[in-house]
């Protein structure tokens, strides 16, 4: 669900996908790839991008793409 925006953009599946990931903090390692991408994506929402930021700062250096991308994004 991390591609599906949706219309709007701040009710799609998307959004809910990332906040669900931001709460399993930690144990959504695996996915913060996945989140990373939505973040550098230009044609990711705003508000879809804070909440990717969100995610993987909760998720934090349990991947190590975590940090480099939090760094590239500031």
């Amino acid at each position: 669900h991390l591609d599906q925006v949706g219309n709007p953009p701040d009710a799609g599946p998307q959004l809910w996908a990332l906040k669900a990931l931001a709460l399993f903090g930690l144990i959504a390692k695996d996915a913060a790839p996945d989140v990373a991408r939505v973040l550098k994506s230009p044609s990711t929402p705003a508000l879809s991008r804070l909440t990717a930021v969100d995610a993987l700062s909760q998720i934090g250096p349990g991947h190590p793409v975590v940090i480099p991308t939090l760094i590239a994004f500031a």
